[in-house]
Order: structure tokens, then C-alpha cells, then sequence
């Protein structure tokens, strides 16, 4: 029995050494001839907090739109639209080796995720200098800033666990899922509050997961408050949702993979 308990261990030590050299891996390689580096996790996020405030705050003139109001929520949006974005192609930019090494595959998408995150926690470090330039302050509740951010990276594997086998099969999906973010993106609430919805809408709005959740961000960062419940739990159900399906589909295709090198 403790030689099945320490072989257990010694294999989660190796695939968790395994999931940090991806990791490691997916840093290097994203910033590795980029001329300003880690820079890009915040001018990203900067670059599309001024086109949302020339178009929701100057242009159409939306109530509580402004820089900081679509900064914070974007922090969080660049994590997931990167973290689907690279992790649902991370199996088919690796065929040759899952093709030839055993390992677990879903190693593979959760290490783009945790690479993405790294971005996310420089962004983060802009906001707060933001905010308090802005004299916003920093707020107590902002240590569930984590907590929002574990709740966003599920949905993420959730989605990645079924478009990164599915990729594999259908190539063609490569260039549908950067339009599919960037339709989310419209869909969210990110360069405008969600009290800029019209209340009539709201509520089908806000079945979109990250519509609660990209609010959420903002209510602990700039009302200094403790997010609905009502307003995370489509976030939840969907994360609960999606990574169980996820991990079903995910292990009936992983055996499969090798065939579509």
C-alpha cells in the first residue's frame, strides 16, 4: 500500500515538473524575438482600454464607460481570450511530440493557461498603479481578484479541453476560434458596464458567462464591494459545465490524437 501511495506521488511530482517546463516553455517562446518582451501583457490590455474609451465614453457617450472602468475588465479578458486562444491550438502545435512521447495531454492546454496567467499578474500590477493615480484606491475586497481569476481560468480549460482535440480533427477551426473571441468580445461587458445593457436584455445577456464575471472584476476593484451571487453563478454553472464535458470529450479523443498527425 506505501509503495502504491509513493509511486503515486513520485508520478504527480514528475507530471507537475512536466507541467512548469511547458510552462516555462510557452513563456520562452511567446516573448523570445519580441522586441519590448513581457511588455506585451500590458500594452495589449492599454491599446484596447483607449479604443474602448474613444468609442463607448467620447463617440457614443455610455454612462460609467472611461479608461479604468474597461481596463479592469480586460485584464481579465486578455487571460481568457489568450488562455482559449493558445491553449485550444496547443495539441495541434505539438502533434510531433504527442505523437512520439507519452504523457498526459491535457498537460498540455493547462500549461498556455497558467502561461497566460503570468501575463494576467503583470497586467494586474498596471491596474493597481492605475488606480491609484486615478485615486480610486486599493480596495480590501481586491484580494478575491484570485478567486475570479481561478473561477475564469476553469471556463477557459473547460473550452480548451474540447476545441484542442477537436482542432486536431478539424483544422479549419484554427481560423474560426480567433473570430469567436472576438465576437465574445462584443458580447461581454468589458469596454462598457453591464448597466449599459438594456435592462429588457439583461437577463438573456447575462447567460454569457464572462458577462457576471467581467462585472464582478470591476465591482471588487472599483466599488469596493463583495460580487452578487446572482451575478457569478452563470459563471459557475458554466464552468462546472464545460469542464466535465471537457474532460469527457477530451478522454475519449486523447487516444485517438496520433492519427491525425
Amino acid at each position: 500500500m506505501s509503495l502504491h501511495v509513493s509511486s503515486l506521488r513520485h508520478r504527480g511530482l514528475a507530471y507537475l515538473d512536466l507541467l512548469l517546463a511547458f510552462v516555462r516553455r510557452e513563456v520562452g517562446v511567446r516573448y523570445k524575438e519580441a522586441y519590448v518582451g513581457v511588455a506585451w501583457a500590458v500594452l495589449q490590455p492599454l491599446a484596447y482600454m483607449l479604443i474602448f474609451t474613444l468609442l463607448f465614453a467620447h463617440m457614443s457617450k455610455v454612462p460609467g464607460s472611461g479608461p479604468l472602468t474597461a481596463y479592469v475588465a480586460l485584464v481579465p479578458w486578455t487571460f481568457a481570450a489568450t488562455s482559449m486562444g493558445q491553449a485550444s491550438l496547443s495539441l495541434f502545435n505539438q502533434l510531433g511530440v504527442v505523437s512520439k512521447v507519452y504523457f498526459p495531454r491535457g498537460v498540455l492546454p493547462l500549461a498556455s493557461i497558467l502561461a497566460a496567467g503570468l501575463d494576467a499578474v503583470i497586467a494586474f500590477g498596471l491596474q493597481l498603479v492605475l488606480m491609484l493615480t486615478a485615486g480610486t484606491g486599493l480596495k480590501l475586497t481586491l484580494l478575491l481578484w484570485p478567486l475570479l481569476m481561478a473561477l475564469a481560468a476553469v471556463i477557459c480549460l473547460g473550452v480548451s479541453l474540447i476545441l484542442a482535440p477537436a482542432v486536431v480533427r478539424f483544422r479549419d477551426l484554427r481560423y474560426v476560434i480567433p473570430l469567436g473571441l472576438q465576437l465574445l468580445l462584443l458580447a461581454s461587458p468589458v469596454g462598457y458596464p453591464l448597466a449599459a445593457v438594456p435592462e429588457q436584455l439583461r437577463r438573456w445577456y447575462q447567460l454569457n458567462p464572462f458577462a457576471g464575471l467581467m462585472e464582478s472584476f470591476r465591482t471588487i476593484a472599483l466599488r469596493g464591494e463583495v460580487p452578487a451571487l446572482a451575478a457569478l453563478l452563470p459563471a459557475a454553472a458554466w464552468a462546472g459545465a464545460l469542464l466535465l464535458l471537457g474532460g469527457l470529450y477530451f478522454r475519449a479523443r486523447e487516444a485517438t490524437l496520433a492519427d491525425y498527425v
